[in-house]
C-alpha cells in the first residue's frame, strides 16, 4: 500500500471506499463496522504516508535550474507509457505541440504534476521532488523556441445555456457529456478545471492541438468548426459549471476500446496473475464488480502500464518486460468493464500442497481434526464452500471471540506465517486429500 505510484492514484474516496466496503470474493473484509472516528483515524495515518506537495516556488526554482538531459532519463522512466517516446502522445495527449508549450506555464505544469488529475492516469509526483519535477519541464521545452504564455487568469464572460448546447454538438463525442473524457481528455474534473485558465480553455478549443485529434474551432481557421469569438466565451463559460459538481471517474466506462481485442490479451496476459475474467489469484481481483465500481479506468490503465513498486505487477508500457501497445491496453479495460460475469471463475490460490501438508500437520491438525472442538476443514462439503477468499481472510484476521488467532506475520497471534505459507496451507487444503 505503500507504492508511490499507487499513492500518486489512490485517493482518499477510494481509500475509504475499499475499507468501508471491502472486495467481495477475495481477502478483503468489509470495515464498514468501524466508527467515523476510527475511520478518520484511519485515513490520517495512510495520510502520512503521502509526499508533500512540492511548493509552487520550490518548483519554479527547480524550473529555472533544470536539465534536458536529466529529465529525459526521468521522463523515460515515468511517463513514456502513457505520453510517448517522443512526447507525441499515446493514452496521455501530446506534449510537444506548440499550442500546449505556449500555455502550459509554470503554474499549470506545477498543478499537473503535483495534483495529478484524479480519476485519469495522470497520478501525483510530487513524490518525485522538485528537483526531478524541474528536469521533467526542462526536458519537456527541450527545442520549443517560442514564448511560455500561459494568459494570465482573466474570467471569461459567456450564457452558460448557449454554451452548454455548443458543447453538446461539438465538444462532447470526444470529450463526454459531462467532461468526464472519451477519446480527449476529462476536462471535466476537479483537477483540469483547477489547473486550467479561462484562456487556456478558450485558446485549446480555438485552435485546436496539432499532433492530436484536437482541431481549431475559431472561424477563419479551417477547423472543424467555425466558432464567433462570444460562441468559444459561451463554450468556456459552460465547462466552468462542472466546477460545481465535477465528474467522478470511479466506475465509469470511459475508454474506447475493442472489447474483444482486450479479451484476447488478458487473457494472454493478466489472467495468469489475476485469474479467470479477473476474479483474482497472485494479482488482484480486478476482474469483480466490487473493484471495477471503485477505480476509474485510468486507473486500471496507469496500473497496467507503469506497474507498482514493491509487487509483482510489472510495467507493461514502453520498456516494460512485456509491452502492450495503446490499443490493446484500452481494449483490455473495456473488456473488463463489459465482460459477462458468467466470464468470472473463482479466486485460486499459488500455493505448494506439500509444503501445506507439513504447515497444516504442524499448526492447524490439532484443532480442525475431525471430532476436535474446531471444524474439519477437510470435509468434502466445506472444501467446497470455502473461498480462497474466506480462508486467506479467517487464517490472516483470525475470528472475534474465538479460539481462532491471527496467523499472518504481524498479527500479534500466537503464531506467525508468511502469506506464501498461508497459500500453501489452503492449497493442501483445496486438494480436498487426507
Amino acid at each position: 500500500l505503500r507504492s508511490p505510484q499507487l499513492l500518486s492514484l489512490m485517493d482518499e474516496r477510494l481509500q475509504y471506499q475499499t475499507i468501508v466496503d471491502g472486495r467481495a470474493g477475495t481477502a478483503m473484509p468489509a470495515w464498514g463496522f468501524l466508527s467515523a472516528q476510527d475511520l478518520g483515524d484511519l485515513l490520517a495515518y495512510l495520510r502520512t504516508w503521502r509526499t508533500e506537495q512540492v511548493k509552487l516556488s520550490s518548483f519554479r526554482q527547480a524550473v529555472g535550474r533544470g536539465s534536458g538531459r536529466r529529465g529525459e532519463r526521468y521522463y523515460a522512466e515515468h511517463c513514456v507509457s502513457c505520453h510517448g517516446e517522443d512526447r507525441e502522445g499515446g493514452l496521455g495527449p501530446s506534449l510537444v505541440s506548440p499550442e500546449f508549450l505556449r500555455l502550459a506555464d509554470d503554474r499549470f505544469l506545477h498543478a499537473t504534476l503535483t495534483r495529478g488529475r484524479r480519476g485519469t492516469a495522470m497520478g501525483d509526483y510530487s513524490f518525485l521532488g522538485a528537483r526531478t519535477l524541474g528536469d521533467l519541464v526542462a526536458y519537456l521545452r527541450r527545442g520549443y523556441t517560442g514564448t511560455v504564455d500561459g494568459t494570465g487568469r482573466r474570467k471569461i464572460a459567456g450564457s452558460e445555456f448557449s454554451g452548454q448546447k455548443l458543447y453538446s454538438s461539438i465538444c462532447a463525442p470526444c470529450h463526454g457529456d459531462r467532461g468526464q473524457g472519451l477519446i480527449g481528455p476529462a476536462i471535466g474534473s476537479r483537477d483540469f478545471l483547477a489547473a486550467a485558465s479561462d484562456e487556456f480553455i478558450w485558446q485549446m478549443a480555438a485552435y485546436g492541438r496539432s499532433g492530436t485529434k484536437m482541431k481549431a474551432n475559431a472561424h477563419g481557421t479551417d477547423g472543424t468548426t467555425s466558432l464567433s469569438r462570444q460562441e468559444l466565451n459561451d463554450i468556456v463559460a459552460f465547462i466552468r459549471t462542472m466546477e460545481e459538481d465535477p465528474v467522478s471517474l470511479a466506475g465509469r466506462a470511459t475508454t474506447p476500446g475493442d472489447p474483444d481485442l482486450g479479451r484476447d490479451y488478458f487473457k494472454a496476459y493478466c489472467e495468469p496473475c489475476h485469474g479467470q475474467g479477473g476474479a483474482g489469484g497472485n494479482g488482484p481481483g480486478i476482474g469483480r464488480p466490487g473493484f471495477l465500481s471503485q477505480v476509474s479506468d485510468g486507473f486500471i490503465l496507469a496500473m497496467m502500464m507503469s506497474g507498482r513498486d514493491g509487487s509483482e505487477m510489472k510495467k507493461f508500457g514502453r520498456g516494460g518486460f512485456v509491452e502492450i501497445p495503446t490499443a490493446e491496453a484500452q481494449g483490455i479495460v473495456s473488456y473488463l468493464r463489459g465482460k459477462d460475469p458468467d466470464e468470472i471463475g473463482q479466486k485460486y490460490v499459488v500455493g505448494t500442497a506439500d509444503n501445506g501438508r507439513i504447515l497444516y500437520d504442524s499448526q492447524c491438525r490439532q484443532c480442525h481434526q475431525k471430532g476436535s472442538f474446531a471444524p474439519d476443514l477437510m470435509r468434502p462439503k466445506f472444501v467446497r464452500a470455502a473461498s480462497v477468499g474466506y480462508l486467506q481472510a479467517t487464517m490472516s484476521l483470525g475470528r472475534h471471540e474465538s479460539a481462532m488467532r491471527s496467523m499472518i506475520r504481524g498479527g500479534g497471534g500466537l503464531l506467525e506465517m508468511t502469506g506464501k505459507e498461508i497459500n500453501d496451507i489452503i492449497a493442501y487444503i483445496k486438494e480436498g486429500k487426507e
